[in-house]
């Protein structure tokens, strides 16, 4: 099972998502990067743009999501916005999905005199380290940990919070993924697990708010079935 009880310590009621970082409040974080998971069209059924900021704290090396930002824009909308979070952000970094048609918002990223922190790659299909199937185990794993921390203070944090626990509970057969794969990546970056911390394994839900491991594979299946009809994953209802 996964651990319910410490997943849901996660959410810190006394914190809010936030628009922008002081440098007083930076020294807190060793690292802040900004992850990207860029969309092209804002079709009813299409995928949102993601714009998540992630601080590295000092003093307990847990990850904390201080901003977070979801839309589906044209990218012209998209390119603007990237900047001006990273710069009110103070980033060190600008970490982007690169995969197919998303390698070109790097090179236009890369290139933005805007943009004063550096723009990396990161690709989210192929094996092992690469794999998304092994990114949701991590992002669990790291739950269940308490090494992620979320904001949960006001409406709109909340919001953010449960859309990503659907995400999550429903991949890879729900209708988005998109918060998830933004913190797949940032945790990607800023985490190194080691092989036995990675397992590839598949989850069921059997019981309001638990989860059963049901094994490894090579390839595997995540069958959640939470939805936004249902209990959230981070709160007891």
């Amino acid at each position: 099972f996964v651990d319910y009880d410490k997943v849901s310590q996660m959410c810190n009621s006394e914190l809010t998502l936030s628009e922008s970082l002081t440098q007083e409040k930076k020294g807190a974080y060793t690292k802040v990067i900004l992850v990207i998971d860029p969309a092209f069209t804002v079709r009813r059924k299409s995928s949102y743009s993601v714009v998540i900021t992630i601080g590295l704290r000092k003093n307990d090396q847990k990850l904390e999501i201080i901003g977070g930002w979801k839309g589906k824009v044209l990218w012209g909308t998209l390119k603007n916005l990237i900047p001006a979070r990273a710069n009110a952000f103070l980033v060190d970094e600008v970490i982007c999905e690169a995969n197919a048609q998303q390698s070109v918002v790097i090179s236009e990223l890369s290139r933005d005199s805007k943009l004063s922190a550096p723009v990396y790659p990161i690709y989210t299909t192929g094996a092992k380290n690469s794999d998304p199937y092994e990114g949701l185990s991590m992002v669990i794993r790291l739950m269940e940990q308490g090494r992620i921390i979320m904001p949960y203070g006001d409406e709109r944090s909340r919001t953010f919070a449960d859309d990503l626990a659907n995400e999550i509970a429903e991949y890879p057969e729900g209708e988005h993924d998109d918060i998830y794969m933004a913190l797949y990546m940032g945790c990607r970056r800023l985490v190194k697990l080691d092989a036995d911390n990675k397992p590839l394994v598949r989850i069921e839900r059997t019981v309001p708010n638990k989860y059963r491991i049901l094994g490894r594979s090579n390839h595997f299946r995540y069958l959640g079935l939470l939805s936004k009809s249902t209990n959230s994953f981070f709160k007891k209802e």
